[in-house]
This record gives C-alpha cells, structure tokens and sequence, in this order.
C-alpha cells in the first residue's frame, strides 16, 4: 500500500490517499454547505442577490429590469382593466402601479312603461336586504317632445303612500342619452321593503318610459 505524505515545514506528515471519482467521496447527501441556495429553492437568500438583465422568458428578473420596463404612460396600456358594474371610475398611475378608484354602480332594477300616462302605479321589486340607491337613469320615447313625471316609492306596505326616493319626484323629457338622477333625498330601503314606480303627469303623447335604478 502506497503511503502518501507531504512535508508541513518541520516533518513530513502521513495524508489520506486521494479520491479519483467525486462520487466515491462520502457525505455527498450531506447539507452541510448552508452559505450555498438549493436547487430545489427550499432554502430562502437572506441578502440582496444582484443579477443582470433577462434575456429567455426563464430568466431571472432584476429590480433594475422591472423598474425600467414598467409602463410610463397609460397611454401605452394594453389590454383592459375590468370593473363590475357601471359608475364614476378612474383608471390613473400612482408610481409604477396602476390604480382604479371610485365606486361602481351596481343595477338594482329596471322597468319600462308602455304608453305612460299621468297615474301609472306599478310594482318594481321587493327588496330582500337593505339597499342603499345611489342613482336613478330615466329616458323616455314618443313622437312629439314626450314628457312624463314620475317618482320611485318604497315602503313595508304597498298599499301605503310610502317615502319618495327623490321628494317631489323626476320630469322626464330626454329622447336621445336618457337623465341622470344623482340627488336622492330617501336613498335607503329597508329590507323587505316594497319599491315601486307612479306618474303624475305627462304630455307630447310618450310611448315609452324606461326607469334603471341603481346601488
């Protein structure tokens, strides 16, 4: 057996033979390496980790590459952003984040009258839970400058004069883009409340009176 040894500045000192296969070394299953990551990522950085500029869609990204591939201009913005509902939204960019505020409005009910007259009284809904309505649209159809006043009523009993939505209730001459009601006076309806639609006036002989009510 060959003895290997190697000379440490003052005797020569016996050294274990060498290893010619890194796989016949033991321990190799051993993580006793903790300065090193894992492939298997199991084993978190605990510093920055710098990097360069990704070139595959594999690629580690850099906060560098981020910040100067983010998008500037909205203008730029592809794609689209979803908002359930309908209202007063704004799409706008805060840094690079981009951030849609304001609340959208959700359809509560909506019903059209044919033919209206000035003493409709029609049943919309009933509200199962409390509602808070935020808005009214109203638009009406007919040949002659058609005109119809109408009011949203809710109250537990229907046959009560109940609380008007808008107190005195709405004119309605729009043709073509229809009104947009944004003052309520009794927005709120409890629930198990009855909501329901009347008129109390109209002329230019209307063909059609449709009512959208919204939360």
């Amino acid at each position: 057996m060959t003895v290997l040894k190697i000379w440490n500045g003052s005797e020569w000192v016996e050294i274990s033979p060498t290893v010619g296969d890194h796989g016949d070394l033991t321990g190799l299953q051993d993580d006793d390496h903790t300065h090193y990551t894992l492939a298997d990522g199991t084993r978190a950085f605990v510093g920055t980790v710098a990097g360069i500029d990704p070139i595959d869609s594999e690629d580690l990204t850099t906060k560098n590459y981020v910040d100067s591939n983010t998008v500037n201009d909205l203008n730029s913005l592809t794609g689209s952003v979803v908002v359930s509902g309908i209202g007063e939204v704004a799409v706008t960019k805060e840094g690079q984040n981009i951030v849609v505020s304001g609340t959208p409005h959700n359809l509560i009910a909506a019903v059209t009258l044919d033919i209206p007259n000035d003493e409709e009284d029609f049943t919309i809904m009933k509200a199962v839970d409390d509602i808070t309505l935020s808005q009214m649209f109203a638009v009406i159809r007919g040949p002659t400058s058609p005109t119809v006043t109408w009011t949203v009523r809710h109250g537990a009993n229907r046959l009560l004069s109940g609380t008007e939505v808008v107190t005195g209730g709405t004119t309605t001459t729009s043709t073509t883009f229809g009104d947009t009601i944004t003052t309520l006076n009794n927005p709120t309806v409890t629930g198990s409340s009855w909501l329901w639609l009347e008129t109390t006036a109209s002329g230019g002989s209307p063909q059609e009176l449709t009512v959208e009510l919204y939360a």
